[in-house]
């Protein structure tokens, strides 16, 4: 068993945790660095709700990415063979 890619899937996973569930101090750091650059000029903050809502969607896609990465490093280590979607092309994912 490679440790390498045993150890680099733990990594990815745990990244992927780690920004799920530190959402809300990714978004308090971006609506800080928001006031301080824009707030000078007198640019709107714009809607909290709106604001929180993408930073979720943006965090939540990065830490899939992260997760699917890790559990094809775990899977590369478990069975000796390539993850089925490091060599996927577009057109084996969509259906259509």
């Amino acid at each position: 068993m490679p440790y390498g890619s045993v150890l680099s899937g733990l990594g990815w996973i745990s990244l992927g945790v780690v920004l799920l569930l530190s959402w809300k101090v990714v978004f308090n750091a971006i609506m800080t660095t928001h006031l301080r650059t824009w707030g000078r000029i007198g640019a709107p903050v714009g809607s909290e709700r709106v604001n929180r809502f993408l930073v979720r969607t943006i965090v939540t896609v990065i830490a899939a990415v992260c997760m699917i990465a890790g559990f094809g490093d775990l899977y590369e280590a478990a069975t000796g063979h390539e993850f089925p979607l490091r060599t996927a092309q577009w057109s084996d994912l969509w259906p259509f």
